[in-house]
């Protein structure tokens, strides 16, 4: 197969920071080539130099044979690359076929052609197995629906150029099953193999190395910016890449059966009109609680109702021995705290310091008579990144140049740093990699294990069944089930999901 994109001794850097140290890169024709490594690693980076976003310090691009500098996004895809970021660029207010033929609108006598456009976009969602209707506004939509839309936009790109003589065929996928549930992703999958078998060739991002190993014909790991190696996928297996991600073994933490404490929260016969009905379970001190479901069955709402950030219309909810007061700020008071499944615009002050995001929670330990001491707020982000692993040089360094994973601890950091006798976690380690996740899981057990409370909400089964004590499984927003986090197993929750009854062990 010959190569349709090069990469040669390619290296980047911002400031002081080398994100790329001369990494060499090849895409075949017609091959899934898995791109793995930690957060950090360069992965961003260099889709970033493919996808035109940056500009490499030196190295060389080859594209279809020709050397190519591209100095937009739009050079990138009048090469024939297209790209699914995993940060999503859709326009909430436009309808999704308008989406999916953004920058190459169908016209005709100088006019949008909306029957062309409605046409593209049943072809693209088609691909991928969607049922979602071209007219519908964006931002009505399911996170995993927005997620397949993106997805769409970039196969109608391919479609669109398809046709071009000497022009690559190139799809970046970053990401892209980070919000989709079984069903979507095995869509995904086939829409993968399909372009594969016509000759696309596809760089394939995840953490998910279950995905890696199911999808790939070849993977590249990348380490601190250079590439460790490339191989082929058949007879790897994950504890060889993991190895080579981080440098060394990374072990699956023993954990030890709980013995509950007293029960701290109770949902009694919860409602949330169009969400939830009738639910009904209690937290209790030392545990985690997991909650399970397809998209659409509650189990989001289930973290914001007990977080305080949705409101219920029907039954009871009690926390710490009262009535829930209906708020997050008030529940904070009783001891709560929230951890949101979206750390970017819902956790964390992207433009701020490490320090003040480290605080923000708990301004009241850093100030006196209303006035913020500067010491105190350094010292305590300083504690945080020592407590939790962040990687920066600075508590001054701000938020958005940090990674994804590095992200996360600060926000986890930001929440454990009160102390919360109840904590409520939506995705706990949604687009992290597997250092980061092996870190966020073992503060998640040991806050437990201290004698708090743990609710976690995942759309990631196997985290909830390596995390849980119990799991409580929805099914269109009542609870299907509530089994032991130990003996389950995935076909068991995923039974309860689909509302069907378990077989008997």
């Amino acid at each position: 197969m010959r190569a349709v994109v090069s990469l040669e001794d390619v290296r980047k850097s911002f400031g002081a920071t080398r994100a790329l140290d001369g990494v060499s890169f090849d895409l075949a024709e017609g091959e899934v080539h898995a791109l793995v490594g930690e957060n950090g690693a360069g992965k961003s980076t260099l889709i970033n130099v493919l996808a035109g976003v940056v500009r490499p310090d030196s190295g060389r691009l080859v594209v279809d044979g020709v050397r190519r500098d591209f100095q937009t996004t739009h050079d990138a895809k009048s090469a024939g690359i297209a790209t699914v970021f995993q940060e999503l660029s859709l326009v909430d207010g436009l309808s999704i076929a308008e989406n999916i033929c953004a920058g190459r609108p169908p016209s005709r006598f100088g006019l949008i052609d909306r029957r062309s456009q409605w046409a593209r976009s049943v072809e693209a969602l088609r691909m991928l197995g969607v049922q979602l209707q071209p007219e519908m506004t964006v931002g009505r939509l399911l996170a995993s629906q927005r997620q397949l839309v993106e997805v769409a936009k970039a196969l109608d790109q391919i479609s669109a150029t398809a046709g071009t003589e000497g022009r690559a065929r190139v799809l970046i996928l970053d990401e892209p099953t980070s919000a989709l549930n079984p069903d979507e992703k095995s869509a995904l999958f086939r829409a993968v193999r399909a372009l594969r078998s016509q000759g696309v060739a596809i760089i394939y991002i995840s953490h998910h190395l279950d995905e890696v190993l199911a999808l790939a014909d070849r993977i590249t790991v990348l380490r601190d910016g250079a590439t460790v190696w490339t191989r082929p996928a058949a007879g790897m297996d994950s504890d060889t890449m993991v190895r080579a991600m981080v440098g060394r073994d990374v072990q699956r933490a023993v954990r030890s059966r709980v013995s509950a404490g007293d029960e701290i929260a109770r949902f009694e016969d919860v409602g949330a009109r169009g969400r939830i009905e009738g639910v009904s379970f209690s937290l209790r001190r030392g545990e985690i609680l997991g909650v399970a479901g397809l998209d659409g069955s509650g189990r989001e709402s289930v973290a914001r109702l007990l977080a305080g950030i949705e409101r219920s219309t029907s039954g009871r909810i009690v926390l710490a021995g009262r009535d829930h007061p209906g708020s997050l700020r008030a529940a904070m008071a009783l001891g709560l705290g929230y951890v949101p499944d979206d750390r970017k615009t819902l956790g964390l002050f992207l433009d701020m310091p490490i320090a003040e995001n480290a605080v923000a929670a708990g301004l009241s330990s850093v100030s006196r008579l209303g006035l913020m001491n500067a010491d105190a707020i350094r010292l305590a982000g300083a504690g945080v990144m020592k407590r939790h692993g962040v990687k920066a040089d600075s508590p001054r360094r701000a938020v958005s140049a940090l990674s994804g994973g590095n992200q996360q601890k600060v926000l986890f950091g930001k929440w454990l740093r009160r102390d919360p006798a109840i904590l409520v976690v939506e995705e706990p380690t949604k687009g992290v990699d597997i250092g980061a996740k092996r870190d966020i899981h073992d503060q998640l057990v040991a806050h437990a294990r201290a004698g708090a409370a743990v609710l976690v909400v995942s759309s990631d089964l196997p985290e909830l069944l390596e995390l849980s004590d119990r799991i409580a499984v929805l099914h269109r927003g009542r609870i299907a089930g509530i089994v032991d986090g130990p003996t389950a197993t995935e076909e068991m929750v995923m039974t309860l999901a689909a509302g069907a009854t378990p077989r008997a062990a």
